[in-house]
């Protein structure tokens, strides 16, 4: 139901009632299979139009969700409110205190085109229309994790609005039990209006990309086990494996020194039979990008992101490879990052986010081209999992989708969590997300 009384800010007010092109336009999607239909979209153009927003959904009883790149499931509403953060895009580098201002509606791509510029990197993801804050409120993985951690763990302190509307600044040493939640808790306590992040020396990097047609990937797959059973990875060493329908795609990525990172590129580079086999140096943010165009908007995208606890074994090698041969339309993708390095820094409890000893983070991503293929999409995923699940933890909170187990996503984490949100959210006013309730 639309509220009565209408909401003024400097910003942008639309109720889908009186302006249905502007809505739509504003209310486009990543993923257009999650259902999201609000009465009124807010776009603030500050942290005073933010807090004005949450009062005027508060007051009105408006459930609450907030958009940044556009890319969950979760943060949705159907007649509610959607914080749209779009125009909150600034990014400041400090260079005297290597930190860098990041605010709540920027993309990926936003931030890393301007650490660029300075010869410095924040771990994120991999594609970068991504929203800044739904990715480092859930955790944060990326090209940078084993070397420089998770997103969280480069995140220094916070300014957010709580559902009182009240503005407060969150980091170790002011509300450090909200600055605790957030490294991993999603959006369950507030809207998060700015980020400050230390930076990391990163500029050029050394990449390889080796393509193996699926039959004869085995090897390939089965070498990068063996190195991480020998502990021969070094922390600036990851590996991305992509099973497309192009191949399997490896492509291990050296943050360093280049002659000593040609040493290992070179040597997996005679593994197997690849049809494809480059080794080059690019600009780190070039690659932060350059698998923007196979996750594009507008699709319809479903997918799935648990953890595998153990290294690539010929047991999961091969239910992985035996699974993609059977999805039953062909247009998906196995994603593999390699995790551990840096992310192990810091323990289970250190943050919300608890995967830490995970080795990799695996993705089953399907494209549905027609709404008929949905269950048998929704079956393959299921059965995929079940197939390797005595080796895998569950779930990712930025890969759940809408159907999981609370405590599965947050795990020995999940009790303080719930006090943490008793104390800032009692009445469970943010909830659009993998939802913190008793």
């Amino acid at each position: 139901m639309e509220p009565k009384n209408e909401l003024n800010i400097k910003g942008q007010v639309v109720y889908k009632s009186k302006s249905l092109a502007e809505y739509e336009e504003l209310n486009a999607r990543w993923n257009i299979d999650a259902v999201n239909n609000p009465s009124v979209i807010v776009v603030p153009n500050d942290t005073d139009d933010v807090v004005s927003a949450v009062n005027y959904a508060r007051e009105n009883n408006l459930e609450i969700a907030v958009r940044c790149g556009g890319h969950s499931t979760q943060s949705v509403t159907e007649g509610g409110l959607i914080v749209d953060l779009r125009r909150l895009r600034t990014v400041k580098v400090d260079t005297e205190t290597d930190t860098c201002l990041v605010e709540g509606g920027c993309l990926l791509g936003d931030v890393d085109r301007e650490t660029a510029k300075y010869g410095k990197a924040i771990p994120f993801g991999h594609v970068s229309h991504t929203g800044v804050g739904g990715l480092v409120l859930g955790g944060g993985i990326g090209n940078l994790s084993r070397i420089y951690g998770l997103s969280v763990d480069n995140l220094l302190s916070v300014e957010m609005v709580l559902a009182t509307g009240k503005v407060v600044k969150a980091s170790n040493d002011e509300n450090s039990d909200l600055f605790w939640a957030i490294r991993g808790g999603g959006g369950n306590f507030g809207v998060v209006t700015k980020f400050w992040f230390k930076l990391n020396p990163c500029k050029d990097v050394l990449v390889g990309t080796f393509v193996y047609p699926v039959p004869v990937a085995r090897e390939a797959l089965l070498e990068i086990g063996r190195q991480q059973d020998a502990n021969a990875i070094p922390n600036e060493l990851s590996y991305a494996v992509s099973i497309t329908p192009n191949g399997v795609v490896v492509m291990p990525l050296w943050i360093g020194d280049v002659d000593q990172g040609k040493v290992y590129l070179e040597a997996f580079s005679k593994i197997g039979s690849p049809v494809v086999s480059v080794i080059r140096t690019a600009p780190f943010v070039q690659i932060q990008s350059q698998i923007d165009d196979k996750a594009p908007h507008g699709l319809r995208y479903y997918q799935k992101g648990p953890f595998l606890k153990s290294n690539l074994t010929a047991e999961i090698v091969d239910s992985i490879l035996d699974s993609y041969q059977k999805h039953p339309t062909k247009i998906c993708s196995i994603l593999l990052t390699h995790l551990q390095g840096a992310v192990q820094n810091y323990s289970k409890t250190d943050t919300a986010y608890h995967f830490r000893d995970a080795s990799y983070q695996i993705i089953f991503m399907s494209i549905l081209p027609d709404q008929k293929d949905r269950q048998a999409v929704i079956d393959w995923t299921k059965e995929s999992i079940q197939k390797i699940e005595p080796h895998l933890y569950k779930e990712y909170i930025n890969t759940t989708g809408q159907n999981y187990k609370i405590e599965e996503v947050f795990g020995v984490n999940y009790p303080r969590l719930l006090e943490i949100k008793k104390k800032y959210d009692p009445e469970n006013f943010f909830r659009a997300c993998a939802n913190i309730k008793e």
